[in-house]
């Protein structure tokens, strides 16, 4: 289980802006571990408020894909759908 903090979301970005920011973290965070074997990680993103907006652009733009990451699920909390 890895786990990652991603800080609150600025007003002055877009929303794939923040989401092309979180893959960024999450492949820092994942060499940081010296996890070697990529195409073996799936992903649970958990986020909240505006931070799930640029997690679901990540899920649905599946960027991760091309390094054999997967996201197996998400989970928002408090996200502003409307």
């Amino acid at each position: 289980i890895y786990t990652l903090l991603i800080k609150r979301a600025s007003e002055n970005k877009t929303v794939q802006e923040h989401a092309d920011e979180a893959k960024q973290a999450i492949l820092k965070n994942l060499l940081d571990k010296k996890v070697e074997d990529l195409s073996n990680v799936k992903l649970i993103l958990v986020a909240e408020s505006y931070g799930g907006l640029a997690a679901a652009q990540l899920a649905l733009t599946n960027s991760l894909s091309d390094l054999g990451i997967s996201i197996a699920g998400l989970i928002t909390v408090r996200t502003p759908w409307e």
